[in-house]
C-alpha cells in the first residue's frame, strides 16, 4: 500500500498560542507530521516550545546579527483518538505551523535539516518511501511582506502559509521516491533575497507494506533481533 496524503491543516498567530486543526479524514494509525516555526525580533528568546504527546524529530534555531531569530520544530505522532485540534503554548511575535496526515505509512525513518532553502540528500531505506519537505523562511526588513509566488522545486506542494504580517513563510511538499537510495535535493523559492534566514527539513516516510524493496519493517526487525542477542551475550 503506498503512502498517501490524507489532508493538511495550517495556522498562524501573532504573540500568543497557536492552534492547529487535526487534518480532516485523520483516523487511528495514520502518521501525522507537525512543523511549527516561530520568529522573535530584538527580544530575549524563551526556552523552546513544548509539544506533549508528539515525538521530536528536530528543533533548530537560526539567529542573525540583527537579533532576528527563527526557530523551527518538526514532530510526528501516530494518530490515536485525535482531538479536533492541538494548541501549543507560544510567546513569539509570529508563529506559523502545519500538520500533514498520511495513511499507509510507518513512522519517519530518515531525516535531515539545513539552514538554507535547499535540503540535503537523504538515503531512503524502503522502496516507494514518501519524501516530505518542510521549510520556513524569515524575510529581511527590505523583503517584507514575503510573497507567496514561489514553489517547492520538484515536489507537489501540499501546504503554504504565512504569519500575520507575512514576516514568516512556511511550505510543505511531497514526492515518492521509487527506489532505495540517495534522494535528490529540493529547494524552496519565494522571490526574496538570498540573505533570508531559512530552515529546511526533509523526511522519509516508508510505506507500511515495506515498499516491495525489502522494506524498513524487516530491516528494523532484523536490527532488533541482533540488538537483543548482543544484550544477552549470544553474539
Amino acid at each position: 500500500m503506498p503512502v498517501t496524503l490524507v489532508n493538511t491543516a495550517q495556522a498562524e498567530n501573532s504573540g500568543s498560542n497557536i492552534t492547529i486543526s487535526v487534518p480532516a479524514g485523520t483516523v487511528n494509525g495514520d502518521v501525522m507530521l507537525l512543523e511549527v516555526s516561530e520568529v522573535y525580533f530584538f527580544k530575549s528568546v524563551p526556552p523552546p516550545m513544548t509539544f506533549p504527546s508528539w515525538t521530536v524529530l528536530y528543533t533548530q534555531q537560526s539567529t542573525s546579527a540583527a537579533l532576528q531569530v527563527i526557530r523551527s520544530y518538526l514532530f510526528y505522532r501516530i494518530a490515536s483518538s485525535e482531538p479536533a485540534s492541538y494548541t501549543f503554548a507560544a510567546t513569539p511575535q509570529y508563529t506559523a505551523g502545519q500538520i500533514m496526515t498520511f495513511t499507509g505509512a510507518l513512522a519517519p525513518d530518515v531525516k535531515s535539516t539545513t539552514a538554507t532553502a535547499t535540503t540535503s540528500s537523504i538515503t531512503t531505506l524502503a522502496a516507494n518511501s514518501l519524501l516530505v519537505h518542510f521549510y520556513a523562511g524569515l524575510g529581511n526588513p527590505t523583503d517584507w511582506p514575503i510573497s507567496l509566488d514561489g514553489a517547492l522545486s520538484g515536489m507537489t506542494q501540499q501546504g503554504a502559509g504565512t504569519s500575520g504580517n507575512k514576516f514568516l513563510q512556511i511550505r510543505g511538499g511531497t514526492i515518492v521516491q521509487a527506489s532505495i537510495g540517495a534522494s535528490s535535493v529540493y529547494t524552496a523559492t519565494n522571490g526574496v533575497s538570498t540573505t533570508n534566514y531559512w530552515r529546511s527539513f526533509l523526511v522519509s516516510i516508508p510505506p507500511s507494506g515495506g515498499g516491495g524493496g525489502g522494506g524498513s519493517v524487516s530491516r528494523r526487525r532484523k536490527f532488533m533481533r541482533i540488538k537483543s542477542k548482543r544484550a544477552n551475550g549470544k553474539m
